[in-house]
């Protein structure tokens, strides 16, 4: 049974994974923010549109912008 990793294998380890997080959240077309109270989704939307243009529906399970 391998042992805890040192200080800075964790360190390393944890910078990767913030790395890979990053990446894949650029390729993304929207973007979010999360804490314990609050969740931030920003969606661009081009200029031309209008609030009647664009349909949102939210239920428990999902986040739908069209």
């Amino acid at each position: 049974m391998p042992g805890s990793p040192t200080p800075s294998e964790r360190e390393r380890t944890d910078a990767e994974a913030r790395a890979r997080e990053k990446e894949e959240q650029a390729k993304l077309p929207y973007k979010w923010t999360q804490t314990i109270k609050d969740l931030d989704v920003t969606v661009p939307v081009a200029g031309n549109l209008r609030g009647k243009d664009i349909d949102v529906v939210m239920t428990k399970t999902k986040l739908k912008v069209g």
